[in-house]
């Protein structure tokens, strides 16, 4: 009897315990700051006041992945609107699928600093890049 007693105080505890929740823009986390790949798409998060936020988007065929005891987030593949790291403010760089727009980092997403004219696309690196 007594271990029955102990058995169901111990299911009773189990079933109390938190599942934990998969990482994921908005789910609790801790400790603060601290990176996550997004379990449900190719973005790496942080831990922002207790809760995953995006931290860059991750479009590259690499995606989000672990490295040893590090994250690497592969944004080669990122485009016109995908969320940019904070480290990569004001950073220029051609759009991938063709290179019709050169690209800036501002307020965190990639927006359109110029569209090239038609025929011709966008060549060079970071402060070099222009519509040829």
């Amino acid at each position: 009897m007594r271990s029955a007693l102990l058995a169901a105080g111990l299911l009773a505890l189990a079933s109390c315990t938190p599942s934990p929740q998969p990482i994921a823009p908005g789910n609790p986390c801790s400790p603060p700051e601290a990176p996550g790949c997004d379990e449900g798409a190719p973005r790496l998060l942080r831990c922002q006041d207790g809760r995953w936020a995006v931290y860059s988007d991750c479009h590259g065929p690499e995606g989000c992945a672990a490295q040893g005891d590090s994250l690497t987030c592969d944004t080669s593949g990122n485009s016109l609107g995908d969320r940019c790291a904070p480290i990569a403010e004001g950073k220029i760089r051609c759009q991938p699928d063709g290179g019709q727009r050169i690209l800036k980092c501002t307020d965190g997403g990639l927006v359109s600093l110029l569209e090239c004219a038609q025929g011709t696309s966008c060549a060079g690196v970071d402060a070099g890049l222009s519509c040829l």
